[in-house]
């Protein structure tokens, strides 16, 4: 899913408390996408996605995943992560820029706060499964993938009234979802 705010999320759980479900590693398998239920505006420009899917395919799904390294790429292209460290105000600033409303920059806003600190509680975590890699392989940064999928559900489970179709079935089992599984991937 390219359009408006895609998500790679490679780390095995975003939830609060270890791994979650094995239905929510499979995503939402909904022929509709994020884009098509929450109409909320496009932040980070789909190209940037576009060179770091390129330059890093998403990795399979099965077992432990290695790392996050589109997410990395996207992250470090927009400046929001400064020696392999999340910037939460340069993140701010990048995920607020396009968007035109104090409604939309509320639930950004929110969402990156909510964000940050799951991930402060996650670090270990993440650092743990960053020296589980084999040799030859890369450990991308853990937290990246982590931001991405979860300030993405964040602003899902948030989409104002006026920009969510909810009439359509999909858009409700994707909001089940995230209600279930706390972020959201392809």
């Amino acid at each position: 899913m390219l359009n408006n705010f895609v998500i790679l999320l490679c780390i095995f759980g975003s939830t609060l408390a270890g791994p979650p479900p094995p239905e929510c590693m499979e995503g939402t398998k909904t022929a509709k996408k994020f884009a098509d239920c929450c109409k909320f505006p496009e932040v980070i420009d789909s190209g940037i996605f576009e060179k770091c899917e390129k330059d890093f395919p998403k990795p399979p799904m099965t077992g432990l995943p290695k790392g996050c390294c589109m997410s990395e790429c996207v992250l470090n292209t927009t400046g929001i992560l400064v020696n392999k460290v999340f910037d939460k105000a340069a993140a701010e600033k990048v995920l607020t820029t396009k968007l035109t409303t104090d409604a939309e920059k509320k639930i950004m806003k929110d969402a990156l706060e909510y964000c940050v600190k799951e991930s402060a509680n996650m670090k270990k975590d993440f650092d743990d499964m960053a020296k589980g890699v084999a040799p030859g392989e890369v450990a991308c940064n853990m937290i990246s993938g982590f931001m991405i999928g979860c300030v993405h559900g964040q602003i899902y489970k948030n989409c104002p009234a006026d920009k969510y179709s909810k009439d359509v079935a999909d858009c409700v089992t994707i909001k089940s979802y995230v209600d279930k599984c706390g972020f959201l991937q392809p």
